[in-house]
């Protein structure tokens, strides 16, 4: 990214969800953060600068993007909103499938687009490894295999990828699509996840990580890409080299022995969450 003699201000859409946290933690850190999500402010966000808006509203998404030097984009319909919904009848859709279907790929266009229009030279998209993941037999993970995926939700996040690619092509932005893990913990969630399966633990990313990882894609000097986001771990599938290069460094490891952690590359691994060992795939 281009050196720059301010601190880059940086919008990042989302804001009130569960990846959102540590990225807004990390970059705040180094960044004029702009907070945004659709649900109403409180007055702790209003000190911090956030801004309501809905991002189906282009006009909304337009007023956003001024000043703005980077977009991180998070914001996705998520399914803990949908986690009670009622099986649907013989001439009904999922609510979630049509809500996923109809705000993720809109929603995108739009930042993308108001970026493009304001002169944002750069946008971190946050994508999914679900992307690939309907492919049980898949030995290892990497950015040019074949997409397979695994839901309608990972449908539109290569859409996403897609989308960033034109943008990056056609306009000469510059577009960081991280296809990110599972991200631990989320929710009520703990080790359980991830102790009892070496595929899990494979594909499984902490939050601080992903923080890290974003942080990567608003200053690495690159033109764009699509990066894989996984944590080290004793089963390692997800191929980091493009990650790598972007300058992120995973400081967790997820093992049958439990989740460590280390203060800089090279460091000592420290257990920071004991589990129970297994083998079982």
């Amino acid at each position: 990214m281009t050196a720059r003699d301010h601190p880059p201000r940086v919008l990042i859409t989302g804001a009130k969800g569960r990846v959102a946290g540590p990225v807004i933690e990390r970059l705040s850190r180094s960044c004029h953060v702009i907070p945004t999500d659709l649900r109403p402010a409180s007055e702790q966000d209003v000190l911090s600068g956030y801004r309501e808006a809905d991002l189906m509203d282009f006009p909304q998404v337009v007023v956003l993007m001024e000043g703005v030097d980077v977009v991180v984009h998070l914001a996705v319909v998520a399914g803990v909103n949908y986690e009670n919904r009622a099986e649907p009848g013989p001439t009904e859709v999922d609510s979630f499938d049509e809500a996923v279907l109809r705000v993720n790929p809109t929603s995108t266009y739009h930042v993308f687009e108001a970026a493009r229009r304001a002169g944002v030279r750069r946008v971190v998209y946050a994508s999914s490894l679900t992307i690939q993941l309907a492919d049980l037999n898949r030995p290892d993970f990497r950015e040019s295999s074949y997409p397979a995926p695994s839901n309608l939700y990972a449908c539109t996040k290569l859409f996403g990828e897609s989308l960033a690619s034109v943008y990056q092509h056609q306009y000469g932005m510059e577009m960081i699509s991280l296809r990110i893990g599972q991200p631990f913990p989320v929710g009520t969630k703990t080790d359980d996840v991830w102790r009892h399966s070496l595929r899990a633990r494979s594909l499984s990313v902490t939050m601080e990580d992903v923080g890290r990882a974003v942080e990567a894609g608003v200053f690495a000097d690159v033109p764009g890409g699509i990066f894989n986001v996984v944590s080290e771990s004793d089963n390692p599938r997800v191929d980091l080299t493009a990650a790598r290069g972007l300058g992120y460094v995973p400081l967790n490891r997820f093992s049958a022995e439990g989740l460590f952690a280390r203060e800089a590359e090279g460091g000592d691994w420290n257990l920071i969450s004991p589990t129970v060992a297994t083998t079982e795939l």
